[in-house]
């Protein structure tokens, strides 16, 4: 049985709650709320609540945020599943209305840390003020705060409290928050649980608004096989909270935040934001070797973290010359060139643009693609060099030409490789949904990564002998994008 130094913490930070050996109060309870058992319960739509109140459930359509019910919170996330093969396609990238983009230099003001904030007070313990850059990014039903030159922020001897690229907001009020937990086994000894947060918090926004930025870093250590040291022998294991009053100037927009790393010339650009949290949190044993989930593995949690990513749309590319339904009854290549229309290169029918059967085991029937692939010269989404690894299943790279199959951007990726009697074929896939026009959207992109060993005159390796890479795994991953300036 393991028991917490700081049980109130441990039950928001490890979320998993049992009998209170403590009265659930504000001091065992900072962040999370009290149930009619007299428990420290995590925050959630049905028991939301912070500093030890009583936990509330929040309404129908509403999530908790911080400890507060909100409509239109930003806390979603995406899904991550075991794989197989045949993959599967995104969902939404509806659009509508327009996006805004505002950016501000905030300045935040010098303060004191705390002196509980260590363990040992030096001679200074100021936080010096400094300059911050944001872009506040509006979009029906989304708000999100981009930041930049602001990557961690060290409150005495407390944990670092890492910054995103971006924080997703609630459309109701005017703060950007996000909070990380991580929960660290020393061996079978004891865990050391961290919990880090931040919230900018801004009284308006026009041309000189002011606000704060509340700053947070707890820690607390389970006792396993053995009881916790000292926590002054620990590192970053003291707790801290401090709020940072800022002003804020309305200054031009950076460039630099549309900027892709290789830029296309002709295309449209879009910034956008990424819910990665279904890929950093794995969990499914099928996306592992051998089916074995490793030690450690969901420990992380994130909640509102953003990654920015500038996307970029080709146009479609016209069919040269004559080739249409009148004259062609296989498909017309790009070049004008009219195709049979039945082979896996070129599949297509009836003067249509000619289509490319991607991935194994795929085929051309009667002009049609057993599993759709985009038509040669349709347009192209590149995903900015992308790279996801779910689990230990084959590394999904994705390439700059992502075709257009509405309404989603789709691609697949085949590998084979011959050993010694035997074939492993690895495919990735991506399908993103977006929308045919060029205003914001939003939607869950699908990512496939799928190994499989073909028999042939010697048996398929397993076990310790298995590929590292042998694993199967899927993640529906949510983003949000808006058109560059």
């Amino acid at each position: 049985m393991r028991s917490s130094v700081f049980p109130g913490l441990l039950c928001v930070a490890l979320f998993a709650c049992g009998t209170p050996a403590t009265p659930c109060d504000v001091g065992s309870c900072p962040f999370g709320c009290c149930d009619a058992k007299g428990a420290c319960q995590a925050p959630a739509s049905n028991t939301c609540g912070t500093q030890g109140n009583a936990c509330t459930a929040c309404a129908f359509g509403q999530g908790c945020q911080f400890g507060a019910c909100v409509s239109g919170s930003g806390t979603g996330g995406g899904t991550t599943t075991g794989g197989g093969a045949g993959g599967g396609t995104g969902t939404g990238g509806g659009s509508g209305g327009t996006a805004t983009f505002t950016a501000y230099r905030l300045t935040t003001q010098a303060v004191n840390v705390p002196a509980s904030c260590f363990w040992t007070v030096p001679p200074s313990t100021a936080l010096p003020g400094r300059t911050i850059d944001v872009l506040v990014w509006n979009q029906p039903g989304q708000r999100l705060l981009a930041i930049k030159d602001l990557a961690t922020v060290v409150l005495g001897d407390s944990t670092p409290i890492r910054f995103p690229q971006a924080i997703q907001g609630s459309t109701l009020n005017l703060d950007f928050a996000f909070m990380i937990t991580t929960r660290t086994p020393v061996s079978d000894a004891y865990d050391e649980a961290r919990q880090t947060q931040a919230a900018f918090h801004f009284d308006a926004l026009g041309a000189a608004p002011t606000g704060a930025l509340n700053l947070n870093s707890q820690f607390a250590c389970v006792q396993g096989r053995q009881s916790c040291p000292a926590l002054n022998t620990l590192r970053e294991s003291k707790s801290c909270s401090l709020s940072v009053p800022f002003t804020a100037t309305s200054i031009a927009i950076d460039p630099a935040y549309f900027q892709p790393t290789t830029p296309i010339t002709g295309a449209q650009r879009y910034l956008s934001a990424w819910d990665f949290q279904p890929v950093k949190q794995v969990s499914t044993p099928s996306c592992f070797r051998n089916n074995t989930l490793p030690a450690g593995r969901g420990d992380v949690s994130e909640q509102n973290t953003r990654a920015l990513v500038v996307l970029q749309v080709v146009p479609p590319t016209p069919v040269q010359g004559n080739c249409s339904s009148s004259n062609c009854a296989g498909c017309c290549t790009p070049g004008g060139v009219c195709e049979q229309g039945s082979t896996v290169d070129a599949c297509g029918t009836q003067g249509a643009r000619c289509s490319v059967c991607q991935g194994f085991g795929n085929t051309c029937t009667l002009g049609s693609c057993m599993f759709p692939g985009a038509p040669l010269g349709a347009r192209t989404l590149s995903l900015d060099g992308m790279q996801l690894q779910l689990g230990d299943a084959p590394l999904i790279a994705t390439p700059d030409d992502l075709g257009w199959l509405s309404p989603s951007f789709v691609w697949t990726g085949q590998r084979e490789t011959s050993g010694a009697g035997y074939r492993e074929v690895r495919q990735a896939r991506a399908n993103v949904p977006f929308p045919e026009g060029s205003g914001p959207s939003a939607g869950v992109a699908r990512f496939d990564a799928d190994y499989a060993c073909i028999r042939g005159t010697a048996p398929c390796p397993t076990g310790s002998l298995a590929a590292v890479d042998a694993a199967n795994c899927s993640a529906s991953v949510p983003f949000v994008a808006a058109p560059a300036p």
